[in-house]
């Protein structure tokens, strides 16, 4: 039996990337376009040395082994400041606007109309605003750039290992808990990140609710199947899909879960359950139990979907609703062909060859140990046949044209087969009436 080649889907990473596929009729439905939703929040102030002449008091400049030129950081003009080996900043009276406590101070950045700036203090990283004040506290091993994510502003911390997120406010919106955390995406009208906490997966949202628990072994992006956000997971080496609210829309319970198929009026997907294969809908319905050694692709025959299957060794025809249109009884089921305007596919049971249509039903009983390829003869679409050791001619409605009979027949040429019968030799035409 020839099997069409399967065509995995191409999962897109998290990442600014945008993918497209194309598809076919019974093809896997390709990923969504997806992109990170973050957007860089912090933008540096680059402001030159002024020209404005600052007194300078030497008894309080006095205090620090180095200042900077002063800059114009917002309405005020300021200079960085070593003092004691701590790094600060003073204003133009020498007044600490950012006491000189630090081991770093790094460069103003404009964050949602303020003005901040990254500092160290004991090795621990945190952010100032331009009064000074600790807005995110320097706790933190280390601290991203600040980001617009959905209705935060927020950056990735890092704190013994853990990572999480916090606002420009300094509220941690996500928990420092996890091992890692990948970008956040949109999905629908969900913003999520992948995030893995204690070796296990799940989404969480920017304000740090676990939307899909942290459980599973490996969890995909998230993918629209008509209209359904789905995400493969596997939870203890099974196969499910979780949907957006986090529920296990098709149970982790296979082995195997192979890409959705567009098949009209319902998605159907391929499933395995030990060396069983069966077939599931998006709501997680055994559209076809998974009892069956091999079930192929679906495939469109005209307007109706089949897939063929086989079970204990034999081969059966299956509908897209589950039920055996053609039971699993034969040796051989091949591809379908046009004969008499209708698909009928060449099958074999019990080592004798007939046709089978559309609904499963043998057209041409399976009784012929020979059954060769129709040909027109005379406007008569036959095929050359043997029964019990007898040869003859069938149409495509399992008619025998010419009964099976002869102990031999040629094919026809010019409108005439030979034959030979007890010992004689002759020819007749397609009406099996002898000529000469």
């Amino acid at each position: 039996m020839k099997h069409k080649p399967f065509i995995p889907l191409c999962l897109a990473l998290l990442a600014t990337g945008l993918h497209a596929q194309s598809q076919d009729p019974a093809a896997p439905i390709p990923a969504p376009e997806r992109k990170s939703v973050a957007v860089q929040a912090a933008r540096p102030i680059s402001t030159p040395a002024t020209d404005q002449e600052i007194k300078v008091n030497s008894k309080k400049a006095a205090q620090y082994t180095a200042i900077d030129p002063f800059r114009l950081v917002g309405q005020n003009q300021m200079a960085r400041a070593v003092r004691d080996g701590k790094v600060g900043y003073i204003n133009q009276n020498y007044r600490e606007k950012i006491p000189c406590k630090y081991d770093s101070v790094g460069p103003f950045v404009l964050i949602s109309d303020n003005i901040y700036a990254p500092v160290i203090r004991s090795g621990k990283k945190g952010y100032v605003n331009t009064n000074g004040t600790e807005v995110v506290r320097c706790r933190y091993d280390s601290l991203g750039t600040f980001f617009r994510i959905g209705d935060a502003i927020a950056a990735k911390a890092y704190l013994a290992g853990k990572t999480g997120y916090v606002t420009i406010s300094g509220k941690e919106t996500v928990p420092l808990k996890y091992d890692s955390i990948d970008p956040f995406c949109q999905y629908a009208a969900k913003v999520l990140a992948h995030a893995c906490q204690e070796g296990k997966w799940g989404y969480i949202s920017i304000q740090g609710k676990a939307v899909v628990p942290c459980r599973y072994d490996l969890i995909h992006p998230f993918e629209t199947i008509r209209g359904e956000w789905l995400a493969r997971a596997d939870r203890e080496g099974l196969w499910g899909l979780v949907n957006l609210e986090g529920k296990e829309q098709v149970p982790c319970r296979y082995d195997l879960i192979q890409d959705f198929l567009d098949l009209g009026n319902t998605c159907l997907a391929k499933v395995a359950v030990g060396p069983h294969w069966g077939y599931v809908d998006l709501w997680g319905k055994n559209v076809v139990p998974a009892k069956y050694d091999i079930v192929e692709n679906y495939i469109i025959v005209g307007r109706t979907p089949l897939c063929y299957a086989r079970l204990n060794g034999h081969w059966g025809l299956i509908g897209i609703e589950g039920k055996e249109m053609a039971p699993c009884k034969y040796d051989d089921i091949q591809g379908f062909e046009l004969l008499g305007g209708a698909p009928m596919a060449r099958a074999q049971r019990d080592s004798l060859w007939g046709y089978l249509d559309l609904a499963g039903k043998e057209r041409i009983p399976c009784r012929y140990t020979v059954f060769g390829s129709f040909v027109q003869v005379d406007a008569v679409t036959v095929a050359k046949v043997q029964r019990k050791g007898k040869w003859g001619y069938v149409g495509t409605d399992g008619s025998e044209v010419i009964p099976a009979k002869y102990d031999s027949i040629t094919d026809f040429e010019n409108g005439l087969a030979t034959v030979t019968k007890k010992g004689k030799t002759y020819q007749i035409n397609i009406r099996d009436k002898k000529v000469r």
